[in-house]
């Protein structure tokens, strides 16, 4: 008896990406083909597993060829997870949302082929939205609404292409949003204004560096390369009972807001940013409703090191380059590792 119940309970598979584990959905098993994971490959798969978790829709922002897509790609074949992707600048609308067909079957004689983003929505796919800041014109009306919906958590998107028909968002469905950087060799990308990118996770992408070239051709030659370090990884090493000592709590609230406060005024001042095209924009409460469900899904081992593993994990993801990096790793050892830092306004209403 025992043995037959235990041929019929499929053992569930976990995939680790930089510490963070992921459930396979269980669904078609694919080919998975031979792929040089890098560093930098290691530390955006942490990126999107991080954002897969908690359901946090992310935009990945990096030149071609860094390999977008063909991480998106590796977690879906490793997690067994049907992909939706739809180019938002290369795609028919009836591609995107569906068209209608000939049914003999219907009292009618039409019927309907959904399109790849109701279908991705209505099935929980993994669903990539390529080229974000380049949409067609006949696109951008098709994909706003629906886009909108998502970004805003609503249960639904409405179907214009099926007579306003109401697809139910699958609690699984996951979105990926993907845009070459603005200006330059894409001078004609767009800059996404702040209260759209602001529902992102916005992730920006270092070009290539000499070392990232030379581990993607060592590794095609199966050659060893160097790899994201255990003290990178993501873990839970730590209860969330640590959020009862409210004394400490608060006190690393105001820290929180002392340094949201200082990092917004270094973006305003050009001292953080001023090489991108693709501003910073940051929104108070969206940025902390992340950081405050990072420390619950991921407590440290006490608030201290909670709130300095969450901090740095979301505005790591929208700075690149060694200065910004090393200005943006003092401004959290400034806020979080010392004396609480007062700003003369607070000093004043005491």
């Amino acid at each position: 008896m025992e043995e037959r119940m235990s041929e019929n309970v499929r053992e569930e598979k976990v995939e680790s990406f930089g510490g963070v584990e992921l459930k396979a959905r269980g669904g078609e098993t694919k080919e998975g083909k031979q792929r040089v994971i890098t560093r930098e490959d290691e530390y955006l798969l942490q990126k999107l597993a991080v954002c897969i978790q908690l359901n946090q829709p992310v935009l990945v922002e990096g030149e071609s060829g860094l390999g977008k897509t063909e991480m998106i790609d590796y977690i879906s074949e490793l997690l067994e997870w049907d992909m939706s992707y739809l180019n938002c600048h290369d795609m028919e609308p009836d591609q995107i949302m569906g068209a209608k067909t000939l049914d003999n079957t219907t009292i009618s004689g039409f019927g309907f082929k959904e399109g790849r983003l109701p279908e991705g929505v209505r099935e929980g796919n993994l669903t990539v939205f390529d080229e974000i800041n380049f949409i067609r014109g006949e696109n951008r009306a098709v994909i706003a609404e629906s886009l909108d919906a998502i970004l805003r958590q609503k249960d639904y998107i409405i179907n214009s292409f099926n007579d306003g028909e109401k697809v139910p968002i699958h609690e699984d469905f996951r979105l990926i949003a993907l845009q070459n950087p603005p200006g330059g060799a894409y001078g004609n990308r767009e800059i996404l204004d702040p209260p759209q990118l602001t529902r992102f996770v916005h992730v920006r992408l270092n070009p290539m560096s000499k070392r990232h070239k030379l581990a993607r051709l060592k590794g095609s030659f199966g050659q060893k390369h160097t790899k994201m370090p255990k003290k990178d990884y993501i873990q839970v090493n730590g209860d969330i009972m640590q959020y009862t000592d409210q004394a400490t709590l608060q006190d690393f609230i105001e820290r929180y807001v002392g340094f949201s406060i200082e990092f917004d005024e270094l973006v305003q001042t050009r001292q953080i940013g001023s090489n991108y095209e693709q501003p910073i924009y940051t929104s108070f409460q969206r940025e902390w409703d992340r950081i405050k469900t990072f420390m619950f899904k991921f407590p440290q081992q006490d608030i201290k090191a909670s709130f300095i593993r969450a901090v740095s994990f979301y505005y790591e993801c929208k700075v690149i380059g060694n200065k910004d990096m090393n200005l943006l790793d003092g401004l959290i050892t400034k806020h979080f590792d010392g004396e609480m830092v007062k700003s003369q306004d607070e000093q004043e209403g005491e």
